[in-house]
């Protein structure tokens, strides 16, 4: 009987023996407070009483660019009856940043 699961993952440019280790009791793990824009190594192994098994082949994933920084800018509106239209310049990512898809207005009653 297998008593947990070993995920190992580093940062592609560490050693090995820098690599963090989560321990779950699924086949399932959360991989969280990566870096952006950084590739990381994963495997996974097994362990119980009598020791670790053999990790599997590693393979890499790479995190995503930080979504834009600048907000949008030059917002203007217009109230007609019980409508308000909005218009905002577009925001340009800069180079480490993850390019903009799409945008979210946001309101609450004051």
């Amino acid at each position: 009987m297998v008593a947990f699961i070993q995920v190992l993952f580093s940062e592609e440019s560490s050693q090995q023996s820098e690599a963090d280790k989560v321990r779950v009791t699924d086949s399932m793990a959360l991989l969280s407070g990566l870096k952006s824009s950084t590739v990381y190594l994963i495997s996974v192994r097994a362990q119980n009483s009598a020791g670790l098994g053999p990790s599997s082949t590693s393979f890499s994933v790479t995190t995503k660019q930080p979504p834009p920084r600048q907000p949008p800018g030059a917002i203007q509106w217009n109230l007609t009856n019980s409508k308000i239209f909005l218009k905002w310049e577009h925001v340009k990512a800069s180079q480490n940043e993850s390019e903009v898809t799409g945008y979210k207005a946001s309101f609450s009653e004051n």
